[in-house]
């Protein structure tokens, strides 16, 4: 989440602003989600990996 898309709702974070944009209908763009998502895999498969190794 982008501190602008944070900033602009008042600072909500996690499911009051969810609730929010959903609320106002403000949807990301497409491409934004699909960008986060990967970067989101990228991470938990680090994590996972990183505990596999332990």
């Amino acid at each position: 989440m982008t501190t602008e898309v944070r900033a602009r709702y008042g600072g909500l974070r996690s499911e009051q602003l969810q609730a929010r944009m959903l609320a106002d209908g403000d949807e990301p763009d497409s491409t934004e989600v699909e960008q986060f998502c990967e970067r989101a895999r990228e991470l938990f498969r680090a994590i996972t990996d990183s505990g596999a190794e332990r």
